[in-house]
């Protein structure tokens, strides 16, 4: 029997757009451990912030600081809810992570945690070696020292979304500012048709 998690900032089966016991039939991306659907939820809309992924050494997942206090700062008080469900319908892969996929029915619902803390959740899992956090400056071995994956992810990013990509370089990284506007001047990327 195949059980999949996913998070939401939203409590309640009908609050996070859930029918009774059964999950309403949508597209939804979950995963196979409950620490991967908590690391892939709070990752969104926080790539400039934190870095999430595994070390290719030990497969252990981990999480490096982009700025200073940036997990305290952004996960302290915050709550979230971790479903987890049976029997879904798996369609795809969702990315290059094994255990993490897109379904169309994710089945039957069959527990509700809920994380009061997030940032005392992932404390707590790196202090228990579920997972390692790298805090700032500290970073993994593959993360460059001169921060060129966040210039590229911005440049990326502000062909997509706009001026609000330049907002947050301007907020969490203003020293990265000249070398995001060079390569977009540059048109770096548009082989990709963005």
């Amino acid at each position: 029997m195949a059980t999949v998690y996913f998070c939401s900032s939203i409590s309640g089966v009908e609050a996070a757009g859930l029918k009774s016991q059964e999950i309403e039939t949508r597209e939804l991306t979950c995963c196979t451990s409950k620490i991967l659907s908590v690391l892939s939820f709070i990752s969104k809309n926080n790539d400039f912030i934190i870095s999430v992924g595994k070390e290719f050494e030990s497969d252990r997942l981990f999480i490096c600081e982009r700025v200073k206090s940036g997990i305290f700062s952004t996960f302290k008080g915050k709550g979230l809810y971790v479903y987890q469900s049976e029997d879904p319908s798996f369609d795809s892969l969702e990315s290059c992570w094994s255990d993490q996929v897109a379904i169309s029915n994710p089945g039957k619902l069959i527990e509700v945690e809920r994380i009061r803390d997030v940032y005392d959740y992932l404390v707590d899992c790196d202090t228990k070696g579920i997972i390692t956090i790298f805090w700032h400056p500290e970073r993994i071995n593959r993360i460059s020292e001169d921060d060129q994956d966040l210039v590229n992810l911005a440049i990326l990013r502000y062909r997509m979304y706009g001026d609000s990509i330049l907002a947050k370089i301007r907020q969490y990284h203003p020293q990265l500012m000249e070398r995001v506007i060079s390569g977009i001047e540059s048109e770096a990327f548009r082989e990709y048709g963005i």
